[in-house]
């Protein structure tokens, strides 16, 4: 739920809440988009929720940043908005969940781990960690330290060109040039 809006948002929105989700260390925060434009279908405002009892260590350490970048994602559609059609989900709810988009694809193949190229067509999803993390997040196996797997980098947590890509298969406008 959100509150009554007597503003134009011309881009987007984002109500951000600080509770108890499952005390520390275990669900960082949860994000997803909650109204969206007409036409797009691109969110003009989400919500997002950090877990109270890990926000002061996340601050700490300084992976804060790095989680509410994450969540923000998904508040633009990142894994929230894969099933809509054109689905770019591909067995979802399966052991071995794919993106198929193309410019996702082709970052992958050209920017990724060793093996990348067994992958054939496809990004890996995430078909493991529970609700919230499968189907929704990259593979952690396959991609190790990316800004959008389903579990935080105490090192490092960039944002690879393989996300910008699967934004850009979302309908967006992206440009590479900042990609981590």
């Amino acid at each position: 739920t959100y509150p009554n809006i007597n503003e134009t948002v011309d881009d987007i929105m984002i109500f951000v809440t600080i509770e108890s989700i499952d005390g520390v260390g275990g669900v960082l925060g949860s994000a997803g988009p909650c109204l969206y434009r007409t036409g797009t279908r691109f969110p003009v405002v989400g919500a997002m929720r950090l877990d109270s009892a890990d926000v002061a260590s996340l601050e700490a350490s300084g992976l804060l940043e790095a989680v509410v970048l994450h969540e923000m994602a998904h508040v633009i559609g990142f894994g929230t908005m894969w099933t809509l059609p054109p689905s770019l989900l591909v067995d979802a709810g399966q052991a071995s969940p794919y993106f198929p988009g193309v410019n996702a694809v082709t970052a992958f193949k050209a920017n990724c781990c060793s093996g990348a190229q067994n992958y054939f067509n496809r990004v890996p999803v995430e078909g493991g960690g529970g609700p919230g993390t499968q189907d929704s997040h990259w593979r952690e196996s396959a991609m190790g330290a990316e800004l959008m797997t389903g579990y935080i980098s105490l090192t490092a947590n960039p944002l690879s060109a393989i996300t910008v890509g699967s934004l850009r298969d979302m309908g967006y406008v992206v440009s590479s040039a900042f990609a981590d």
